[in-house]
């Protein structure tokens, strides 16, 4: 499968699951009860870490592998077996330990269900990264849609039936035996589910360092939220919440579609003896000229975003989100950096790399102990280029990349940032600088418009790659409507 279709499909997956979990998320909200859902909620915040440690790497393992043989998938699937049931073991041994500390009888169930999720995932997960590995991404869209049908339907139906706080459960319970059964239909031949601790070492030795790698990525994302919360109170955490969110929300989905194609392509590229400069510098070209100006957007709209998604209260998340929005931009072009050094095998180099940084953004959130937000805020530049560095130079180690080279590549993609949002910047400083009295709805909606049509022009008028990819699925489109 080429890359523009697996993207494509990736995509169309995730939209389709989006709208489908947030259908289900408007019904449940109305057949249960905030304290219903409060008690699943706090179980699942129980089990983060706990989905951290069931994969123990096994998928980036298969999927950067140079070979794989029958061996090699038996100890991987064998690794993936005795992480995920002993997970299983242990959830169920704590259950009345946390249902005790949190005084809530409830959390004891839903962690006794979801303890069954941890004995299905290995008879599926392994299938699920082959199929991955192999760009089967049509294969991974009917599992993922499949799953996430059952488990919507499951747990409305159990919901409007009186299961109350078991209805989330019930419903994960249930995608996850489809997500196993359809696999079952897509299962390689050379696929064995006999347990061995025969050449385990080997997924032993990456499984660490991706556990290591994981910890410490988890630690670096809650570090806001955990330390914020003692040193400045709980009204900061949520306005540096609802900024950093509000990134998450218009571009995170883009970079899952991206990476989800990104890594398993990469690698195949790789086994191929394909250059890896090529490679990276075109997939950067393109997902920049992407994601860029979207964030460069979201800086630059940050307050009427803010304002009429989560109403005047939150505006002091506003300077919070254009300078993190700066940050993002900047960090663009490394973004899929890490996946592009797992897919050569140098997760060790990975792993070094993010406990550097993790352990920067940890120190600089420490300094909230005697600093406001606003200052640690402006700190957080020390991690974001130590990220930048770090990563360029292990592109330039590890594959020859130089900076100017990639420099070269993504040029255009940071001219297309300019002339997009010189419209939407313009409005800004109208309505701000110049007293003119327009509504924010409207310099929304014109910023948007205006957006969107400069991009599209600017594409067209700098001639940059991805008018060629714009242009093909016009095509692809055309055709099939004659």
């Amino acid at each position: 499968m080429t890359i523009r279709k697996s993207i494509g499909l990736s995509g169309i997956t995730q939209l389709l699951i989006f709208l489908l979990n947030f259908g289900s998320v408007l019904v449940i909200s109305r057949l249960l009860t905030p304290e219903e859902i409060g008690v699943f909620s706090v179980s699942v915040g129980l089990l983060s870490f706990a989905h951290v440690l069931r994969d123990f790497g096994v998928g980036n393992f298969l999927i950067q592998a140079k070979v794989i043989t029958r061996d090699n998938l038996r100890s991987a699937y064998s690794v993936m077996l005795y992480s995920s049931w002993t997970i299983a073991v242990l959830l169920y041994s704590i259950r009345d330990v946390a249902a005790n500390f949190y005084d809530q009888p409830g959390i004891a169930d839903v962690l006794g269900l979801i303890a069954i999720n941890f004995l299905i995932i290995p008879f599926g997960a392994p299938v699920l990264t082959l199929l991955r590995r192999e760009m089967e991404f049509g294969k991974v869209a009917v599992v993922s849609i499949g799953n996430a049908v059952v488990q919507v339907f499951v747990t409305v139906m159990c919901a409007q039936n009186g299961f109350s706080y078991l209805s989330m459960a019930w419903g994960s319970i249930a995608g996850m035996v489809t997500n196993v059964l359809l696999l079952m239909i897509f299962r390689p031949v050379e696929m064995s589910f006999f347990p061995t601790i025969k050449g385990i070492g080997e997924v032993l030795n990456f499984g660490y360092k991706s556990i290591i790698l994981a910890f410490s990525s988890e630690a670096g994302n809650s570090a806001p939220d955990i330390i914020l919360g003692r040193t400045l109170g709980f009204s900061t955490v949520a306005y540096y919440s609802r900024a950093s969110g509000l990134i998450q929300m218009a571009v995170g989905q883009v970079v899952k579609v991206i990476y989800d194609v990104f890594l398993p392509a990469f690698a195949k590229d790789l086994r191929e003896g394909e250059d890896p400069v090529r490679g990276y510098c075109k997939a950067m070209s393109l997902m920049v000229s992407i994601l860029a100006p979207m964030i460069a957007f979201i800086m630059v709209m940050a307050e009427p975003l803010i304002i009429l998604l989560f109403g005047d209260q939150w505006v002091p998340a506003v300077p919070i989100a254009s300078v993190l929005s700066f940050y993002a931009l900047i960090s663009c072009p490394f973004l899929l950096a890490g996946s592009a050094l797992i897919a050569a095998g140098q997760i060790a180099v990975v792993m070094r790399i993010q406990l550097v940084i993790q352990a920067l953004t940890v120190s600089i959130f420490l300094t909230s102990i005697w600093l406001p937000l606003s200052s640690v805020i402006l700190i957080q530049s020390i991690s974001t280029a130590a990220s930048i560095i770090l990563h360029a130079k292990a592109l330039e180690l590890y594959f020859g990349l130089r900076i100017n080279a990639l420099w070269q590549s993504i040029r255009g993609s940071y001219l297309l940032v300019l002339l997009s949002i010189s419209p939407s910047l313009l409005l800004r400083v109208l309505s701000s600088g110049f007293g003119f009295n327009i509504s924010l709805t409207y310099i929304f909606i014109l910023g948007v418009f205006s957006f969107v049509c400069f991009w599209l022009l600017a594409v067209y008028y700098i001639n940059h790659p991805i008018k060629s990819e714009i242009q093909k699925i016009l095509g692809s489109l055309g055709s099939r409507f004659k």
